[in-house]
């Protein structure tokens, strides 16, 4: 016997019509450069990438799949453009005190989109 406010799984399931789209495949679409209804988390997030301090650190926290990597990384990428390129650092053992690796700076070559 179905109680008044009990669901079949049939009840759950939502159909989309495909004539509201006007695209063939999502491959056709733009990627989203912005983030959707986190403003204040993306305010926070620019906020905190402007803070030039050592040891200051970013942790992003939220459900999965709102965009927090995608927007952090195309807002990362954005900020890095307009900066020099870091150089390369290379630790190289030490033999005469091994608590200390010796550093050695290396220009980098290029820019590359890891």
């Amino acid at each position: 016997m179905k109680k008044k406010n009990e669901l079949n799984y049939t009840d759950l399931k939502m159909t989309c019509n495909p004539n509201v789209f006007n695209f063939e495949t999502t491959e056709n679409l733009e990627s989203i450069q912005t983030g959707i209804g986190q403003d204040r988390g993306i305010k926070a997030l620019e906020f905190g990438l402007q803070v030039d301090v050592k040891g200051y650190n970013l942790y992003l926290e939220g459900p999965s799949g709102v965009g927090k990597t995608m927007y952090t990384k195309n807002y990362l990428d954005k900020i890095a453009a307009k900066k020099k390129v870091p150089s390369d650092w290379c630790y190289i053992y030490n033999f005469d005190n091994p608590n200390e690796p010796i550093a050695v700076d290396l220009p980098a070559r290029s820019r590359k989109r890891i």
